[in-house]
C-alpha cells in the first residue's frame, strides 16, 4: 500500500463520520461549526480563566498541504482506493461520489476564522470557526472534526502551559534580578522522546517556541520556520527561534565511571577537553550526585574558571526543590521535621550528616545544589540584592519539573537569598504529555446549518429552471443530564473585544446575521485554498509578552 493513499487526509476522520453525509437532512448545504475551550476544571496549572491561541495557521497549513497532495495524486487511483477500502472496511457497497466530487474541485472548499495566535482567549469564547463552501460538500465541516480537533488541542493546551512557566519565571525574574532578559531561555523543551509518536513531540516543542527559545526538540525549529515564517536564528541580532547546547546523558557518564575507585574526574576533564570554551551542560548524577558536586569540581574549579563559557551542572533524580534550594520544612524528606536553620548550631557528626529532624542528611544537601555552586565559584549580586552565581558556572533540572515545583524553586532561592535565574528548567513530557482534550474541555460543534429550498419554477428559462433559496437554522447542544459545561452557543457567532485598553478582552456573541458573522476579531486564515492574514513566531512570542506585562 502506498504510503500517499495510506496517508490520505479524506481517511483521517472517526469512522462513524463515514456516513453523516446520508443522515443531515437531505436538503442541507452549509454546515458551521467552532473549536472552544468549554472548561479548564481538569486543567492543572494555575491560569483557569484562559487559553493561549496557538496551533491555528499550522493547523491550516497542514490541512492545505494533506488536500494538495489529495488533489494531486490521479483521480482513479484515488477513488478506487477509497472504494475499495472503506467498502472492506465498513461491509458495505461503499459511495465514493462524494469524494470524486471533492477531488475534481482541486481545492479545500472551506473558510477557517480564528483569533491571532498568542493572544488569551477566555473559557467558553471560540477561538476558532470554519465552515464549507460548496453546497455538495457540506459534510465536509464536521468530517473533518476528527484531524482538527487532534491537531490544535494539544498545541493550545500545551502553549498555555508554556506561557505559565514564562510567567511565573518573568515574576521571579523581576523581583529577583531586575530584568527578565535570561527568562527565554530559562524554559528548555525535552518533551520529544516522552510525547505520545514523534509528531506529538514536534508538535508540543513546537508549542514550548511560543514562549521560549531554549530547545531539544530539532522538529520544532523547523517547524517553526515552515509554518510560522521565523526565518532561522540570527545570532546577530539575537533573534533566537530555537537553540541548545552541547550536553552529557548518564551513557556518557556511565562509560566513564570506574566503580573500583569511583573517581570521576576522567570524566569531567574529557569533557572539559572536548568542549575547552562555550557553554556545555554535564549530567552528574549517575552515581553520587552530591560527590560530585562537592569533591570532583572542586578539583577543577580553576580550569572552569578560565574557560571562555559556562559549564551546566544537571542533577536529575530526586526532588527538584530539594536538590536545587536544599532541605527545609517542607520537604519531601520527613513531613514532620523541624527546620534546622543555624548552620552553625551543631557541628557534623562523624558520619558526615547532619540531623534533620529525624533524618540524617549531609551538609551539601542541606545546602543544596545552588548554594553549593556558590561556595565553589562565587558570583554577584542583582541590583535587586540577590545572589547570582559565577558566569562560568549553572545548573539545569529536567526530570519531572511541573509547573507548581517551578515556582516553588523560584519561591525557595529568593528565600535563601538567590536569583531565580541560577537554573534552568527542563520541561519535559511530564508537564506536557500529562494532558487531554479535557484539560480545557476543548470540542468542535457544530451551531448552524443552511438548507436549500425550492421557491419556484422560472419558466421562462429555457429548459425551465428551478429556483431556489438558502434558509438558515440555528442549532446547539444543551444536555439535560449534564452539569452546563456541554451546552454549546447557537447560530453564527462573533466574537468582539470590548476592552477600553490595549489588552483584548473578548466576548461571544452568538446568533447573528452573516453580516455580523463577517465581523469581529475572528480574523480569515483559509478560503478556498488560500492562506490569509498569516503570522509569525515573533508576533506571536510579542502578543504573548504584552499580556504578560
Amino acid at each position: 500500500m502506498k504510503r500517499e493513499l495510506r496517508e490520505l487526509i479524506v481517511m483521517l476522520t472517526d469512522a462513524y463520520k463515514l456516513f453523516h453525509r446520508q443522515m443531515y437532512p437531505k436538503n442541507t448545504v452549509t454546515v458551521y461549526s467552532n473549536a472552544t475551550p468549554r472548561s479548564s476544571k481538569n486543567y492543572k496549572g494555575n491560569n483557569k480563566d484562559e487559553v493561549v491561541v496557538f496551533g491555528t495557521q499550522r493547523l491550516v497549513r497542514k490541512l492545505n498541504d494533506s488536500f494538495n497532495e489529495f488533489f494531486g495524486l490521479p483521480e482513479k487511483e484515488v477513488i478506487d482506493f477509497c472504494k475499495e477500502q472503506l467498502s472492506s472496511y465498513t461491509g458495505s457497497d461503499y459511495d465514493v461520489n462524494h469524494i470524486l466530487h471533492l477531488h475534481r474541485l482541486q481545492k479545500l472548499p472551506l473558510i477557517v476564522k480564528a483569533l491571532p495566535e498568542g493572544t488569551l482567549c477566555p473559557i467558553k469564547i471560540p477561538y476558532l470557526t470554519f465552515y464549507n463552501t460548496d453546497e455538495k460538500c457540506f459534510w465536509l465541516t464536521n468530517y473533518l472534526e476528527t484531524f482538527i480537533s487532534a491537531e490544535i488541542w494539544s498545541l493550545v493546551t500545551n502553549a498555555t502551559i508554556a506561557n505559565e512557566y514564562r510567567t511565573i519565571f518573568d515574576f521571579w525574574a523581576n523581583k529577583t534580578v531586575g530584568n527578565c532578559d535570561f527568562v527565554k531561555f530559562q524554559g528548555h523543551d525535552f518533551s520529544m522522546r516522552g510525547m505520545l509518536l514523534a509528531e506529538g513531540g514536534r508538535a508540543s516543542g513546537l508549542a514550548h517556541l511560543s514562549s521560549f527559545c531554549g530547545s531539544d526538540t530539532v522538529p520544532a525549529y523547523l517547524d517553526a520556520q515552515y509554518y510560522y515564517d521565523s526565518g532561522q536564528n540570527n545570532w546577530n541580532t539575537m533573534e533566537i527561534v530555537a537553540t541548545s547546547v552541547p550536553a552529557t546523558e548518564h551513557s556518557i557518564q556511565c562509560a566513564y565511571f570506574n566503580p573500583e575507585d569511583g573517581n570521576e574526574l576522567a570524566y569531567l576533564d574529557a569533557i572539559l577537553d572536548e568542549f575547552p570554551a562555550g557553554i556545555f551542560s554535564i549530567v552528574c548524577d549517575g552515581y553520587d550526585f552530591w560527590k560530585f558536586i562537592t569533591e570532583v569540581v572542586p578539583q577543577r574549579k580553576e580550569r572552569i574558571m578560565a574557560r571562555d563559557g559556562k559549564v551546566v551542572f544537571r542533577p536529575d533524580t530526586g526532588n527538584p526543590p530539594d536538590i536545587i534550594c536544599g532541605v527545609n520544612s517542607k520537604s519531601s524528606l520527613d513531613k514532620n521535621v523541624t527546620k534546622f536553620t543555624d548552620l552553625n548550631e551543631r557541628g557534623l557528626e562523624n558520619t558526615g550528616k547532619r540531623r534533620f529532624g529525624g533524618i540524617q542528611i549531609t551538609e551539601s544537601e542541606f545546602k543544596g545544589a545552588i548554594e553549593c555552586l556558590w561556595d565553589i565559584f562565587g558570583g554577584t549580586e542583582t541590583e535587586k540584592g540577590f545572589k547570582l552565581l559565577d558566569s562560568h558556572c549553572g545548573l539545569i533540572y529536567g526530570d519531572s519539573i511541573q509547573i507548581q515545583s517551578a515556582s516553588e524553586i523560584c519561591e525557595r532561592l529568593a528565600k535563601k537569598g538567590f536569583a531565580s535565574i541560577n537554573w534552568v528548567a527542563g520541561i519535559g513530557s511530564y508537564t506536557y504529555m500529562y494532558n487531554t482534550r479535557d484539560s480545557h474541555g476543548q470540542a468542535i460543534k457544530a451551531t448552524f446549518v443552511e438548507f436549500k429550498e425550492e421557491t419556484g419554477v422560472l419558466l421562462l428559462s429555457m429548459p425551465p429552471q428551478t429556483q431556489y433559496k438558502k434558509v438558515g437554522k440555528e442549532i446547539f447542544k444543551d444536555p439535560a443530564t449534564g452539569d452546563g459545561m456541554k451546552k454549546s452557543a447557537k447560530g453564527l457567532l462573533q466574537v468582539k473585544n470590548v476592552s477600553k485598553t490595549s489588552a483584548p478582552k473578548y466576548e461571544l456573541v452568538d446568533q447573528v446575521s452573516w453580516e455580523d458573522e463577517k465581523c469581529g476579531e475572528l480574523q480569515i486564515i483559509f478560503r478556498n485554498g488560500e492562506l490569509l492574514n498569516q503570522t509569525t513566531l515573533w508576533e506571536i512570542r510579542e502578543r504573548l509578552n504584552s499580556s504578560r506585562k
